[in-house]
């Protein structure tokens, strides 16, 4: 008769939204609470009016108003390696992703033809 091999769990953690624990974590999925909810005041650098779009996936939009979210959980960055410059594209018709990015040290410096599908222009960022 084959038995399967023992197995010891030493230890487990992990960081999940909507639990501060494992037991939390574990409590929510046994009693199938939902932890997805309205982003908390000031979580995101745009306005949730700015960005929603309920009609479906679209460049520089969300579809949902909803999403998951740790609370309480300090970024420790140390360790972690960004490349510099940071860059990024923008559509050339997002005035309000434009102004967050140029208002958070970004500058402009190109533009690309018809980047995006619909043959709309971006914008080329730089920080």
């Amino acid at each position: 008769m084959n038995q399967p091999p023992t197995i010891a769990i030493v230890g487990i953690g992990g960081v999940f939204p909507g639990a501060e624990d494992l037991e939390s974590f574990l409590e929510n999925i046994m009693l199938a609470r939902a932890s997805a909810r309205e982003p908390p005041a000031g979580r995101w650098l745009l306005d949730l009016a700015d960005v929603y779009d309920p009609s479906g996936p679209q460049p520089d939009r969300i579809y949902s108003r909803r999403a998951c979210f740790v609370d309480d959980f300090p970024l420790d960055t140390a360790g972690l390696e960004v490349d510099k410059p940071l860059r990024l594209e923008v559509r050339k018709s997002n005035a309000a992703a434009m102004g967050l990015y140029l208002g958070s040290g970004f500058r402009r410096v190109g533009e690309v033809e018809g980047y995006y599908g619909d043959g709309e222009d971006a914008v080329l960022m730089e920080k």
